[in-house]
């Protein structure tokens, strides 16, 4: 919106502006037609983007679930073998199960944080990247707006110059 008011009032000063008097301003179609490419690329870069993360984040999930479930399966099983270890052997001392068992779960609970640091660890590098992406934008929009900047002023000064 902003480009086209540009455009319409730097096409108005070049005909209202005497040809001699040194001032030029040139938009080319050309130029015009490389931004809509870039601006296309872009787009399509983002979108492919997107896709990758969503397939990243459906594998992520699943393979989360497979390792929940496997965790879950081995308690069940170290519960049962105490279970047939108690009945076969009722003299033994079972407070050293009681201990295994309980530095059982505290491996298991360390292991569930490392996997949890694993995954804070991936968002964050996602975050980066979606931050660098941001940046970059804003980087473009600030030289984007510079150049237009320019051009009112180019404008500006061309009008107030008679």
């Amino acid at each position: 919106m902003a480009d086209e008011q540009l455009n319409k009032l730097e096409r108005w000063w070049m005909c209202c502006v005497p040809r001699n008097s040194g001032t030029k301003i040139k938009i080319t179609e050309e130029t015009r037609k490389r931004r809509e490419e870039s601006m296309k690329e872009q787009d399509i870069a983002r979108k492919e983007e997107q896709a990758r993360k969503a397939e990243e984040r459906a594998g992520a999930a699943s393979s989360d679930r497979d390792e929940l479930t496997d965790g879950q399966d081995r308690r069940r099983e170290r519960r049962e073998k105490r279970e047939r270890d108690r009945q076969e052997n009722p003299s033994r001392d079972y407070r050293e199960d009681d201990i295994d068992d309980n530095l059982h779960s505290v491996g298991d609970m360390v292991r569930d944080m490392r996997e949890q640091s694993e995954v804070i660890g991936l968002t964050l590098d996602r975050q980066n990247e979606q931050l660098d992406r941001i940046g970059k934008k804003v980087d473009n929009n600030n030289e984007h707006l510079q150049t237009a900047k320019k051009r009112t002023d180019n404008v500006q000064t061309g009008l107030f110059a008679f």
